[in-house]
């Protein structure tokens, strides 16, 4: 009898309900992953430690603790320390290229959530699927007019 393959675990973290919603039925309904979820900086690494997740979506911009000190928790502990971590952010700018250090990806919202599952999965399928200095991020297609990886 084959053993069942376990869903990939994914952590979505973000301070807007609706985003949280939406991110949860794309990926679990269309790309069959397990999700769990975290509204805030503090609530991420509590999960992160206790789920262990494959790999986490991370808001940059969130009340109290944002994306990249909330990067700099997760990657302090031994738990979650090399767990690829990918930012979705409304703030990229299009003369700015530079991503923070540590993150495996940007997605930039809005996102295409069609997809969002494949932007994911093609982060995580890269070389370095661990976090990187520098990394490429994705506009959506209702910017580009395709969706587009830029690096």
């Amino acid at each position: 009898m084959a053993v069942a393959k376990p869903l990939p675990k994914i952590l979505i973290v973000d301070d807007e309900p609706d985003i949280l919603e939406l991110v949860t039925f794309i990926l679990e309904e269309t790309a069959e992953w397990h999700v769990v979820s975290a509204t805030n900086g503090d609530e991420a690494i509590t999960v992160a430690r206790r789920e262990q997740p494959d790999v986490i979506l991370l808001d940059g911009h969130m009340p109290g603790r944002d994306g990249v000190s909330t990067l700099a928790g997760l990657r302090s502990d031994p738990v979650t320390h090399a767990t690829p971590v990918i930012l979705i952010t409304a703030s990229l700018r299009r003369a700015d290229r530079t991503i923070p250090p540590g993150f495996s990806g940007v997605i930039a919202k809005p996102f295409d959530p069609v997809a969002l599952p494949q932007q994911i999965r093609g982060f995580l399928t890269s070389p370095a699927q661990a976090p990187r200095e520098s990394a490429s991020y994705h506009t959506p297609s209702s910017v580009t007019g395709s969706s587009t990886k830029l690096a």
